[in-house]
């Protein structure tokens, strides 16, 4: 019920006036302020495309309490820093106000002065779509405080990622130098020194280097020809740090701070193929086996130990992951095809350590693909696969041929277990209007939390927008 917020004060003196002047009777203080604000359980309302295609809203409900509210004092505000899921409805939300004082009223901060105020209740449904006036007075109503309180609610849908297709790769195809007039047939992607870098080779083995001047869609790209001989493996790129690494078809492996100036760091040795890199070792592929070597001083070629045959090792459409798992152990996969087998489905590599524990002899352990998980990487060609807010994410072209039915870039397969399963999540989707085409696909995330995915006709960057929210 609406009153008058005069009237509540004439109350408070009439009261005052009428209390006898005794020592031993409580003084009524002069001291208001809100202490604290609680919300209470909200409706949240989403759209959501059901597998039939049809569109479809969802209804749920959530404690608000669980988003804080922030006071402050010298500004008189009250809002939540970490904004409420989207599609949370406002209208008519029930909160709990924490206040010293003897009374708290409400209005719309937009009202004009002559507004009147109503009284609040705990159980007052409130509308707090726009901003709101909370006005609480002292007990001896010569002190007042009008608090303006603000609900934020995220204008997108956190668990979904957001594309834009940032531009065109074009100048793969033909750049102003006419360097690259063959489309080309072999990607990987980098971030080195905050920029996106792509190395492209060609069918006539020209290699190129595309760094992209920003991370926004208004980044332009600039082409290089890198010091690199043209039995270089692009699809070999691995990357620790700022430092690139990359071997060629002979077995030497070169390495590079700024994807322009490559210097050789390990001489040629037949058949060796860079499979990965961590802070200490290069891990390098060869007819019989997994080696390492130092990454800082490379010397003599050592014998990782395997937990199966070697002839299982990944060789085809090759890829790693090297990662810091949130409960402190160390993991390093290798994922790909194996060679001489028609598996529709690729190969899973690991090696875990911790702290307390030796990489170096640390066995790799092989996912021995069981009959019950339906589950499995595909075999797919241009093979990326990175981790992404706390998970693995793979994604490629085509099949490899003989091994499938997959299009290229027609899926994102998602692993929430270290690379036991990998399944499409609904949150990670790929762009709708993406144009893969039939050639080569790079994919990487950034430190900004973007995903990039490269093909030879466009550009494309997402995020799963909660992981862009900014923090009040």
């Amino acid at each position: 019920m609406k009153k008058n917020f005069y009237l509540l004060l004439s109350l408070l003196v009439l009261i005052s006036s009428c209390s006898k002047d005794n020592d031993d009777e409580a003084v009524p203080s002069d001291i208001c302020y809100i202490s604290g604000v609680t919300l209470g359980v909200v409706r949240r309302v989403v759209q959501t495309t059901l597998p039939n295609g049809r569109d479809t809203l969802i209804g749920s409900s959530y404690n608000a309490g669980l988003f804080p509210m922030t006071i402050n004092q010298r500004e008189m505000t009250i809002e939540n820093r970490d904004s409420l899921l989207y599609g949370t409805r406002l209208d008519a939300l029930l909160m709990t106000v924490n206040y010293k004082g003897s009374v708290v009223a409400y209005r719309d901060a937009e009202a004009d002065t002559t507004e009147e105020w109503t009284k609040y209740s705990t159980s007052d449904s409130l509308n707090l779509t726009k901003p709101i006036h909370l006005y609480v007075l002292s007990e001896d109503g010569n002190s007042k405080r009008i608090y303006t309180l603000k609900v934020n609610v995220h204008r997108q849908e956190g668990d979904s990622v957001s594309w834009t297709r940032v531009d065109s790769i074009g100048p793969f195809a033909s750049s102003v130098e006419k360097s690259m007039a063959i489309p080309p047939v072999a990607m990987r992607s980098a971030i080195v020194n905050g920029k996106l870098v792509v190395l492209v080779k060609n069918e006539e083995n020209f290699i190129v280097t595309a760094t992209r001047s920003d991370k926004t869609a208004e980044g332009k790209w600039t082409f290089s020809n890198p010091e690199l001989p043209p039995t270089t493996d692009v699809e070999s790129l691995r990357q620790q740090g700022n430092d690139l690494y990359v071997s060629t078809s002979d077995g030497v492996i070169y390495t590079s701070s700024d994807a322009q100036q490559w210097t050789e760091l390990v001489s040629a040795q037949a058949g060796l193929k860079l499979a990965a890199v961590t802070e200490k070792w290069l891990y390098a592929l060869t007819a019989d086996g997994l080696y390492r070597t130092s990454r800082t001083e490379p010397g003599e070629w050592q014998a990782e130990m395997l937990d199966d045959d070697a002839g299982r090792l990944p060789t085809l459409s090759l890829s790693s992951r090297y990662f810091v798992h949130e409960n402190g152990y160390r993991y390093l996969q290798l994922v790909g095809a194996c060679e001489g087998v028609a598996d529709s489905t690729a190969v899973v590599w690991s090696k875990v350590w911790d702290d307390d524990e030796d990489e170096a002899t640390t066995e790799w352990v092989y996912f021995n693909p069981s009959p019950d998980n339906k589950y499995l990487c595909p075999a797919l060609q241009h093979l990326s696969v990175f981790s992404y807010d706390g998970r693995g994410v793979a994604l490629g072209g085509a099949s490899i041929e003989g091994r499938g039915s997959h299009k290229p870039l027609d899926l994102m397969f998602v692993t929430n277990d270290q690379g036991v399963t990998w399944k499409a999540d609904n949150s990670l989707h790929l762009p709708a209007g993406l144009q893969a085409g039939d050639g080569p696909v790079t994919a990487i995330a950034d430190e900004d939390h973007f995903i990039w995915i490269v093909t030879q006709q466009e550009v494309w960057r997402g995020r799963l927008n909660r992981l862009g929210f900014a923090r009040r």
